[in-house]
């Protein structure tokens, strides 16, 4: 778990320098001369396009109704901030629904599974906001001062001088924020991260939207927040197993690529998995894999692991020889021999809160134990090569297998 979070902080490093950056560059704009404003002006909109652009080449059908957010956020807050004095109430229109809408959108898109753009679910979420656009056009259309009273209404119990958002859009704010924060907890991931600091970026502009460039650079710095954080995600799926959360085959080959003069890898293979396979089903052999991955993530001594492929894993323990790599793999395979892996029947409730109350009354379940079976070696003046540890690795695999499985050789 703290490595997961570890590489989760890591990679928002970027979007949260981007945030600070925002924040710090925004006093400079006053002294930029007046002949390069409009490039200023444009900021948002050119950089909004990088990740729509990069996400309709990816099928990305979030980030692309996030980055036309972000359009229609910065054009709802200029416009409201040009006609402020000559039309108030489109401008009080405007302002509300950014504060309002933009939000929510964001924490729903979060939300939502990937469909891919040029899908039906990706033309549905795009004519959403196409729906919500035209409802804000209609209320400054029709003159309907009862619904925007309505939104604008104070209920919160509280004032602050530097909160300049309608009570109705601080709370859509405080949830889109919460829900964000609940879900990378969850989920841990990169996307979910950086839209968490795409939307305190944006409650920044829209706070002061009336303030010189504020709207400019921080919605400038929410576009390139998402992506980078695109980017990172799109990196993540590449070179991490969709199963067991493990860095894949791709990016063991980069890590053995850059080893230095000294290490010891470890190959691991879940025994009798077929037969598991055969006999339980495929559902309950990923549910076997994942348990497996989980406790072998858990590897001390330095040990960094990988899915090699089927029910196959890799460790790699830099700087260690096979002597010190030892005891950490065999505190890997007792803990997986002494794991009672309850297997998840088809009527196995899809909450949590029911599962705990089965087993409060007593409810038998099945359970079974799961053992691997692992081979190591470590570089030699033989093996010089990556490969050929990986290989000899492998045959000490086969050899704890042929010896009656459940033991480390190497």
């Amino acid at each position: 778990m703290l490595n997961s979070y570890t590489a989760l902080a890591r990679a928002l490093l970027v979007p949260l320098a981007l945030l600070v950056a925002a924040h710090y560059t925004q006093p400079y704009l006053h002294a930029v001369p007046p002949a390069y404003q409009p490039l200023l002006t444009a900021m948002p909109y050119v950089a909004a396009l990088l990740p729509a652009i990069i996400a309709l080449l990816l099928n990305q059908s979030r980030v692309v109704c996030i980055a036309v957010l972000l359009m229609l956020c910065y054009w709802g807050l200029t416009t409201a901030r040009a006609v402020a004095l000559s039309d108030p109430f489109q401008a009080a229109v405007l302002f509300s629904a950014c504060g309002i809408l933009v939000p929510l959108n964001i924490a729903l898109f979060s939300r939502l599974r990937e469909r891919g753009i040029l899908s039906g679910h990706g033309v549905l979420r795009l004519g959403l906001l196409l729906v919500q656009l035209g409802l804000v056009l209609w209320v400054i259309a029709a003159n309907r001062v009862d619904i925007l009273q309505l939104v604008t209404r104070e209920f919160l119990p509280f004032q602050h001088a530097g909160l300049r958002l309608p009570h109705g859009a601080l709370l859509a704010f405080l949830l889109a924020i919460l829900l964000q924060f609940w879900q990378l907890r969850r989920d841990q991931a990169v996307l979910t991260g950086g839209l968490l600091l795409v939307l305190l970026a944006v409650a920044v502009a829209c706070n002061r939207a009336d303030t010189y460039m504020v709207p400019e650079t921080f919605l400038t710095a929410a576009a390139l927040m998402l992506v980078t954080s695109l980017v990172l995600h799109t990196h993540h799926i590449a070179y991490r197993d969709e199963l067991t959360g493990l860095p894949s085959r791709r990016a063991l080959n980069e890590h053995l690529a850059a080893l230095g003069r000294r290490y010891t890898i470890a190959m691991l293979d879940v025994d009798h998995f077929k037969q598991f396979n055969d006999t339980y089903g495929h559902d309950v052999g990923d549910q076997v894999l994942r348990m497996v991955a989980s406790q072998i993530r858990r590897i001390g001594g330095g040990g960094r692991a990988y899915r090699y492929g089927g029910e196959e894993f890799t460790v790699v323990f830099s700087g260690k020889d096979k002597e010190q790599a030892r005891p950490h793999l065999e505190a890997v395979r007792e803990a997986i021999a002494d794991y009672p892996l309850v297997l998840r029947g088809k009527d196995r409730p899809d909450s949590a809160k029911t599962g705990r109350n089965r087993r409060g009354q007593g409810r038998r379940q099945q359970t079974v134990n799961i053992t691997i079976s692992i081979g190591m070696a470590e570089r030699t003046r033989d093996l010089r090569d990556p490969e050929l540890v990986i290989k000899a690795a492998d045959e000490a695999l086969y050899r704890a297998k042929n010896a009656g499985r459940n033991r480390l050789v190497g």
